[in-house]
């Protein structure tokens, strides 16, 4: 039998000790000749057992039990001379020990509590997590039954129930009440099986207990990203339209008002970009408790996202109540906010709507409110607006005109304008300004302050800026190629363009398009953007200005940069807005802030340019105080290409002449 457990012909192992080690895995057979060596050695014990692993004569390994006993010594030397020993396959018990191994592994782990009870429902063995669990450890509860966790909820008929069926079906599955060692009662899914004991008049029971309060805490905590914003912990725009709807129909049936206010903070995103997203964070906070604190309980003010809140208020007593509401809410918020070292203050720009008289549906009423939020925002900030059918209306076009510009873009309905740049001494040409319009089907020329900001909000500037450039490079090409050399030509780009990573790549790319030289290209950028974005926009300004392109600060004098910031900016030029040009020779103060920045350029070292000039006043005005270059209407107004190169022609031979 030795012989065929090894898979080897009978008779074919010798009776020596090397079949002993014979077929000992190669890992266990350190050990094995230690243990042989033990036993063969005078004075030792006369007996060996060991449990080892084994190969086959095909390679297969198995595990085997091997006991050895001497039953002769040599009478001379004392040393064993005969040994007899038996080898037995305990595989299958292996195995089964390693399943076991596992089960235990996968009891101690189990997140749920599982208990065996024996036959009188005592528990005779508990996994660790009742410690979790009921706050028991598990020495605690051996020898105890499952009364020690009762609730009091349940009544003698429910355990009865329970027991009739676990003993008629094997098994019983329902939530349950419970109680842990704290006395804290919480509910819980049991599981129940019945199973037979090795005595088989006998039985165990396995009960798993799965904690239904950290399920009801998750139930809870979805609920609640479903329907509140986490950062403020005012309700989300879903909750929001949940509670408008219902308080709508309320109102239908009181036959009473509801108002909608929908709030848009002033000034927050130059906070975010300068202080960071931590502090805006923190900032939304602070404000969202300031305009809970004044609104009444029955009324919802949510979280829209971003920097835009809105209020339900009802019942509402009349308009003039609802601005007293907007008037607080705008005062609760101006005061200063103290974060840390950072000290800053918002405003708040808010549209108010009306049911029934603004609409009577929630997507009516909440865009309403939002058309006279935009307009208390275009009115100055910080302040209410009611909803008109005037507001309507406006919103109505804008909306329109947004939708347009993506067709305008794809039909080529724009159209390239261009202004002469020229000394103001001479009157010579020296560049002009490139100037976008946009030529509507249906509405005709366009000009871009109609557009320009809706442009922006739509995210199409960037494209639109894009285009222009493209479109004038190519144009100022074409001009040389007739003979006609532009010294500059000047292009207007957008904030977004600035922030944009790629804007010297694709200025770059565009130039070596066209074959524009970089030094007569100047990008104009408003002071307002600087004055936000200063940090952001060196960078991309200084990778522009290596490349040789120029860049100016346009409507200068309209924002409120320092002189610290203009230092730091790298850029060559400063255009005076034409607000100061105009009221030149009856206005003492734009005569003197015009002078200001005449003598700010010339101290920083900086080219300046007057816009606007429409009389031959002003431009003496200019000349006198030191500024040499000038554009407006007393020089040439916007014209297409064509007629640029007409009237540049005439011009240029009028100063050769």
């Amino acid at each position: 039998h030795y012989e065929t457990l090894f898979g080897y012909a009978l008779g074919s192992l010798p009776a020596t000790y090397l079949s002993l080690e014979l077929g000992v895995h190669p890992d266990d057979q350190p050990q094995f000749r230690q243990a042989l060596q033990h036993l063969t050695s005078a004075g030792s014990a006369p007996y060996m057992e060991m449990e080892h692993r084994a190969i086959r004569a095909d390679g297969g390994v198995f595990w085997v039990k091997t006991c050895g006993k001497v039953v002769e010594f040599d009478k001379f030397s004392g040393l064993p001379s005969r040994v007899v020993g038996t080898r037995l396959d305990i595989s299958f018990r292996k195995a089964a020990e390693k399943q076991l191994k596992l089960f235990e592994l996968v009891f101690e782990s189990l997140s749920d509590c599982v208990m065996l009870l024996d036959a009188d429902e005592r528990i005779i063995s508990v996994n660790p997590a009742i410690e979790r669990i009921y706050g028991y450890t598990p020495q605690e509860v051996i020898g105890q039954t499952p009364h020690l966790f009762n609730s009091g909820r349940h009544d003698k008929d429910f355990f009865a129930v329970l027991r009739a069926t676990v003993k008629e079906t094997g098994h019983w599955q329902g939530q349950i009440w419970n109680r842990k060692k704290n006395g804290e009662i919480y509910p819980e899914w049991l599981n129940v099986s019945l199973f037979p004991a090795e005595n088989e008049s006998s039985v165990y029971y396995v009960c798993v207990y799965s904690d239904l309060s950290s399920q009801a805490n998750l139930r809870q905590h979805l609920h609640y990203l479903a329907y509140y914003d986490p950062l403020t912990e005012l309700p989300n725009r879903v909750l929001h339209r949940d509670r408008l709807l219902d308080t709508l129909s309320t109102a239908r049936r009181e036959k009473g008002e509801v108002g909608i206010m929908f709030i848009d903070l002033d000034r927050f995103k130059t906070i975010n970009d300068t202080l960071g997203h931590h502090v805006g964070d923190e900032l939304l906070k602070v404000v969202a408790q300031r305009v809970k604190g004044c609104l009444r309980e029955s009324d919802t003010v949510a979280r829209l996202g971003g920097d835009e809140f809105s209020i339900v208020l009802y019942p509402v007593d009349g308009v003039n109540s609802l601005l007293i509401v907007a008037d607080k809410i705008i005062d609760a918020i101006n005061p200063p906010i103290h974060l840390g070292e950072n000290t800053m203050q918002v405003g708040a720009s808010i549209g108010i709507s009306v049911y029934p008289q603004d609409g009577e549906d929630v997507d009516v009423l909440l865009r309403n409110a939002d058309a006279a939020m935009y307009k208390a925002k275009e009115e100055g900030r910080n302040q209410h607006q009611l909803f008109s059918q005037v507001l309507f209306d406006e919103a109505f076009e804008r909306y329109t005109l947004e939708s347009e510009i993506v067709t305008a873009l794809q039909d080529s309905q724009f159209r390239i304008y261009f202004q002469p740049l020229v000394r103001l001494d001479s009157g010579a040409w020296v560049g002009a300004e490139a100037l976008v319009r946009w030529q509507h089907p249906v509405r005709g020329l366009i000009a871009p302050a109609s557009f320009i900001k809706l442009a922006e909000n739509a995210g199409l500037i960037t494209k639109i800026d894009a285009w222009v450039l493209e479109q004038t490079c190519r144009q100022v090409a074409a001009w040389d190629a007739a003979g006609m050399h532009l010294p500059r030509i000047a292009v207007n780009i957008a904030g977004k363009d600035i922030e944009h990573s790629d804007l010297p790549t694709w200025v770059s790319a565009c130039l070596q398009r066209t074959g524009l030289e970089p030094r007569r290209l100047e990008l104009e950028v408003s002071e307002d953007f600087f004055m936000k974005n200063e940090d952001k926009a060196i960078a991309s300004l200084e990778s522009l200005r290596r490349m040789g392109v120029s860049v100016s600060i346009d409507d200068f004098g309209t924002g409120y940069s320092s002189l610290s910031q203009i230092k730091r900016l790298p850029v060559g030029r400063l255009k005076i807005d034409q607000s100061f040009i105009k009221d030149i020779s009856h206005d003492p103060d734009d005569e003197n802030i015009t002078r200001t920045i005449i003598a700010l350029g010339k101290y920083l070292g900086l080219e300046i340019t007057a816009e606007g000039i429409e009389s031959q006043a002003q431009r003496h005005f200019l000349l006198d105080n030191g500024c040499q270059e000038g554009q407006g209407y007393l020089f040439g107004h916007p014209m297409s290409a064509d007629e640029f190169k007409v009237i540049w022609q005439d011009a240029a031979d009028q100063h050769a002449g």
